[in-house]
């Protein structure tokens, strides 16, 4: 297939909302937009799948809202430090959604609005030359005049690119259980940074309304340079402590396990007519927030994709471009307090937030996107 604008490597978040905002921001492209996904839909994603209100109002902007899907309201935000917890509560915070329904959702309204989603299309090989970039996928070879990276954490398209898995990354583990005595409420996303030897956190979110309420319990856990690298079996042993304390044994329940990976302000993310977004590139290394980022990312990702249509010349700026955009301010700063808030300053910045609720209210508008 030849005489794509646009070819994206990636059905989840970040691929599907650049090919959405493609569309709606230049209809004209319709029908010359392609996804290139190596699953097949809906697929089962590792993901505690909190979506910040952010995210969903990025969508509802271009008239896509999850309510067709299983989900469940958050209006709370809580957090426990070993010297103590705080919780914030606002009505618009967002949502929990399952991820195979949440991308298999997106993926139906892009084809909807006229754009190619290529399910069992796992890509094998990459060519760029003057005229665009050439794809040879499991099921047969495409070209397009350029291509976006939305392939994740393990992204064929950045290894094409040559580029490092990075210095930021993190093992996440999770389960889904029944609730038991001391959980918090129905409508709340935990956080549980009590342990200090953790490097990150535990949490304790809702799960979408599908029957029995169950809540998701995980580990996030995170590796940073000067730091020993955190392995997963650590992460799973940080687990299995925590629901042993609340009276579960991890052995009863079937686990997930998925590693992400924090964004680096320093890296060349677009190269050629080649580009990265969502955790291809990386996304908050602070929490491993990542659904409501890839929304975002793929609204820039368009911007910018329709700023330099018609421009011969390559993607080398769009990592510059977008470090200058709100998100990518945001993970700059997230990427610096790294050192701070799991090294020498982590005591100091507990207690700061403790002392006033001024820091989480400031991090749960973030999240809803009123901040």
């Amino acid at each position: 297939m030849s005489g794509l604008e646009v070819a994206i490597v990636g059905a989840g978040p970040a691929g599907l909302a650049t090919a959405l905002f493609l569309v709606d921001r230049a209809p004209h492209l319709a029908g010359r937009v392609a996804v290139f996904e190596r699953a097949t839909l809906p697929r089962d994603k590792p993901c505690a799948g909190a979506l910040g209100g952010r995210g969903e109002k990025l969508l509802a902007s271009v008239g896509v809202r999850v309510d067709a899907i299983p989900h469940t309201r958050v209006r709370a935000m809580s957090v426990r430090y070993a010297a103590g917890s705080r919780e914030h509560r606002r009505d618009d915070l967002g949502c929990v959604v399952g991820r195979g329904d949440f991308d298999h959702m997106l993926a139906r309204t892009a084809r909807l609005r006229g754009v190619a989603v290529f399910e069992g299309h796992g890509v094998r090989a990459i060519r760029e030359d003057a005229s665009g970039v050439a794809l040879d996928t499991d099921g047969g070879g495409f070209r397009a005049r350029c291509l976006v990276g939305a392939d994740g954490v393990g992204s064929f398209v950045r290894r094409w690119m040559g580029l490092p898995h990075g210095t930021l990354h993190a093992h996440a583990i999770e389960v889904d259980t029944a609730p038991v005595e001391g959980d918090p409420g129905a409508d709340v996303l935990h956080f549980d940074a009590s342990d200090a030897l953790m490097p990150g956190y535990a949490w304790d979110f809702p799960t979408p309304d599908a029957g029995p309420r169950r809540v998701c319990r995980g580990v996030y856990a995170l590796s940073r340079p000067g730091a020993p690298p955190v392995r997963a079996s650590q992460a799973e042993a940080w687990l299995r402590e925590r629901l042993h304390a609340k009276g579960l044994r991890l052995e009863d329940f079937p686990v997930r396990r998925s590693v992400e990976r924090g964004y680096e302000r320093h890296r060349a993310y677009g190269r050629g007519r080649v580009m990265l977004v969502g955790e291809a590139a990386g996304i908050d290394p602070m929490a491993g927030e990542g659904i409501a980022q890839a929304i975002e990312y793929g609204s820039r990702a368009a911007r910018y994709l329709i700023e330099r249509r018609g421009d011969d010349g390559g993607f080398e700026g769009w990592a510059g471009w977008f470090a200058r955009t709100r998100l990518g301010v945001d993970l700059a700063v997230r990427e610096r307090v790294v050192p701070l808030a799991h090294g020498r300053a982590r005591g100091w910045m507990e207690r700061a937030m403790l002392a006033t609720p001024i820091g989480l209210a400031v991090s749960c508008g973030a999240f809803s996107g009123a901040v």
